[in-house]
């Protein structure tokens, strides 16, 4: 498992997004995978998968978090037709905390506490408005580690 962090400039991303709650992740993974698959829209080289919360689900208790607003969302290029059952939507542009976290799923919980809690504290910066979100950059089906991008909006 490894971290690392930097600050970036991110333009506004489109989604189309299935909305839950952060207890019934599981579920709504689920239905984007078969919608997914099933549309073509997963596979494609120019389409990742994103998991999206509202940034002060960070200053929530565990507890608290499972009952936020949760999108599981597909990053799509703007001339991409979305399945039906999607909601058209965007990942805000402005200036992001990023953790490029590798290694296991199950370890994301402790990744976003090191980051939130750990780096952006000692950064000097601090949680901004709007979304925090996963960027799913790979799943490690091909034997190497995952690899994903925690991104937290700064003020």
């Amino acid at each position: 498992m490894s971290i690392t962090y930097d600050i970036v400039e991110l333009p506004e991303q489109r989604i189309g997004s299935l909305r839950g709650q952060l207890n019934q992740a599981q579920e709504l993974w689920e239905q984007m995978m078969e919608i997914g698959g099933r549309t073509g829209v997963m596979g494609r080289p120019d389409v990742v998968n994103a998991a999206i919360l509202p940034a002060n689900a960070l200053e929530q208790s565990p507890e608290d978090m499972m009952s936020m607003e949760y999108d599981t969302a597909f990053v799509v290029p703007a001339d991409l037709a979305l399945p039906g059952e999607l909601t058209e939507g965007t990942i805000p542009g402005g200036r992001y905390a990023r953790a490029t976290y590798t290694g296991p799923f199950d370890g994301l919980g402790g990744a976003w506490g090191e980051f939130s809690g750990g780096w952006l504290p000692s950064s000097g910066e601090r949680l901004g408005t709007g979304v925090a979100f996963e960027i799913y950059r790979s799943s490690g089906e091909d034997g190497s580690e995952p690899v994903t991008e925690l991104h937290i909006p700064l003020a």
